[in-house]
């Protein structure tokens, strides 16, 4: 590489990593803020008692220091950008990170000023958080990228279940981040007076700030487990150079567990309040670097070399420029949309019944929209996860990923955004049970399930079915805060439905998944022991669909309706039963498709109706 170029590069990751400690700096502050209930010191925006000097008290100060901050890392983040667009070589390999950086700016400073507009929501100020880490991720990613074109050389790590794992941690990171940021400003320090019980009980109700501290603390038995599983996998096979940064991981999660207990017997003093989150911010970034050095295929891409250099230069592959209508199909395409539309389907009549006839529409919108978010983000995880193996079969070889119409890291980018966006809604305008539903249903089939059962086991689709019906307890939980034995009968109801469902298809695509070897249970039982299966499940499908109406949540249209397309899913189970044929199992998967949409759309209009009424006055009438 030319002195000239390695000058420039040099620089930027200089500037890179000035921009983090100043980034770190307004985190400290930020922290310092919330911890001392200062947010609110300056209620106006930019302004500050509508002066652009502070009033001389220290909430006033703190919170003006914060935004002053904020300012710096604001004009540092634009002058970095600029020079990275004004240097060919720059641009050539960092354009894209850089305008992400400025992107997320734009929409951190948005937040900020939502947070004095709205007097501090919880949700706003805990996305606020979470963008702020996200901004100093681009950067991070950009200074160990120019570091790596000065000559910076890392291992490149075999394949091995850690890092699976590795990722799986970031992600839960980043999500207890977010939930870390709810107990501070929901004032929920201190809803639980013991720890680690809660008022001496595990898992007490999930009410009000009780419920916001115990899904915390949840979260942070999630995030030890994976980080713990990440530790001793790296002990066994992983890279050798990350592995002191795992074993960093594994002692700041203890350091972290510790200042929460302490946080709880010494009641949130804001010293130990800001080293709490100080210690979960480390743990977030050590976590990514992990990530960054188990998949540098996310991030390493083709090098151009200039004549006489000895170092390499990232640069973009070259690919044609696809038009925007066709980069947003292909977006469409990786939320798998029919089975998005399936799962808000399902949903949908859960929240009307619970509503009793009196539906909060713009709940009712959230919640879906929620649903759909999470169901989305879980297919893309599913799609990225599995691209290698969707490149073996015929049937998903033409998926965005294994197509090249997305790139990994722009589907794991997606992914993300979407599950952040399911969370941000449901936590914001449904409840606290809601989002754990939803949130549990994502990492069990966009984690659980892709990356452990559908490779292992010829019950994957029977396990993982609980994720896809998991709609219903969703919008229940969203507007009664609780799961009620409708919503159950409903999960059941897609529960039994699945395997059928999949089965069906996996016959008739037996070669594929032969070729993938994934372990479907006609290719490891054989067809005969699959049908008989199939006719199984639709026996115990027909009559559980039918429970609704003795519980008072649906009435006679639903009645026939799920009586009627009942009987045309034992018929068609029974003729792939009988012939065991191909053609017919293909049949039945279509049908099964129309049966899930016209059962669930005819309760949601029994219960627009008022079915059970309708049911109670035709029965009162005989």
């Amino acid at each position: 590489m030319m002195t000239t170029d390695k000058a420039v590069f040099s620089r930027i990751r200089v500037g890179a990593f000035c921009l983090l400690a100043l980034i770190a700096v307004q985190v400290v502050v930020g922290a310092t803020v919330r911890a001392t209930g200062s947010g609110m010191g300056c209620p106006d925006w930019p302004l500050c008692h509508g002066q652009w000097l502070p009033a001389w008290n220290f909430e006033s100060v703190l919170e003006y220091a914060h935004r002053l901050v904020g300012a710096v890392v604001s004009v540092s983040l634009i002058l970095l950008t600029a020079a990275v667009f004004l240097s060919t070589r720059l641009r050539s390999a960092f354009a894209g990170l850089a305008g992400l950086g400025l992107l997320l700016l734009i929409i951190l400073v948005s937040f900020g000023a939502m947070t004095v507009a709205y007097d501090m929501p919880p949700a706003v100020v805990a996305t606020h958080l979470e963008l702020a880490a996200l901004v100093a991720l681009v950067w991070l990613t950009l200074a160990l990228r120019a570091g790596e074109v000065l000559g910076v050389r890392r291992q490149i790590p075999p394949p091995g279940l850690y890092r699976w794992a590795a990722i799986l941690a970031f992600l839960a990171c980043f999500f207890q981040l977010f939930l870390g940021a709810m107990v501070s400003v929901s004032h929920a320090g201190l809803a639980c007076p013991d720890f680690p019980t809660c008022f001496g009980m595990w898992i007490p109700p999930l009410v009000g700030n009780v419920g916001v501290q115990v899904v915390h603390r949840l979260g942070a038995l999630v995030v030890a487990v994976c980080v713990f599983a990440l530790v001793a996998l790296f002990e066994i096979q992983g890279a050798e150079w990350a592995r002191g940064w795992v074993r960093l991981a594994g002692l700041l999660l203890v350091a972290q567990i510790g200042l929460g207990a302490a946080n709880v017997f010494y009641e949130v003093p804001p010293l130990l309040s800001v080293l709490h989150l100080l210690t979960g911010v480390s743990l977030f970034f050590t976590l990514y670097i992990v990530v960054y050095a188990c998949w540098p295929s996310l991030w390493l891409v083709k090098t151009t070399l200039e004549e006489g250099e000895s170092a390499s230069l990232p640069l973009p592959l070259e690919k044609p420029r696809r038009p925007l209508k066709e980069r947003l199909a292909a977006y469409y395409q990786l939320t798998k949309p029919t089975i998005v539309m399936l799962v808000v389907l399902t949903g949908l009549p859960a929240i009307m019944i619970a509503s009793n006839g009196r539906v909060d529409v713009r709940l009712a919108l959230a919640a879906l929209f929620g649903t759909a978010c999470a169901a989305a983000s879980a297919a893309v995880f599913n799609q990225f996860f599995e691209r290698e193996r969707d490149k073996q079969m015929s049937r998903t070889a033409t998926r965005p990923i294994p197509a090249g119409l997305v790139t990994p890291r722009e589907a794991l980018v997606f992914a993300i955004l979407l599950g952040a966006c399911a969370a941000f809604t449901l936590m914001t305008y449904t409840n606290w049970l809601a989002t754990a539903l939803a949130f549990g249903s994502l990492l069990f089939y966009g984690f659980f399930y892709t990356l452990v059962l559908k490779g292992s086991s010829p019950q994957n689709i029977v396990i993982g079915g609980a994720a896809g019906a998991s709609a219903p307890l969703i919008g229940w939980a969203a507007v009664t805060g609780e799961v009620g034995w409708p919503a159950w009968v409903m999960f059941a109801i897609v529960f039994f439905w699945t395997p059928p469902h999949f089965w069906a298809l996996a016959i008739y695509r037996l070669d594929d998944y032969v070729a993938a070897r994934v372990p479907m249970f006609p290719v490891v039982y054989g067809i005969p022991a699959t049908v008989r299966w199939i006719a199984i499940y639709a026996l115990m499908l027909v009559p559980l669909t039918l429970f609704l109406v003795p519980l008072g949540a649906a009435g006679p249209i639903y009645f026939f309706s799920a009586l009627f397309l009942g009987l045309g899913f034992l018929v068609m189970a029974w003729r792939v039963l009988l012939t065991e044929d191909r053609r017919d199992a293909i049949k039945l998967f279509a049908y099964s498709i129309v049966y899930t949409l016209a059962l669930f759309t005819m309760l949601t209009l029994d219960a627009a109706l008022g079915g059970p009424r309708i049911g109670a006055l035709v029965a009162w009438g005989f």
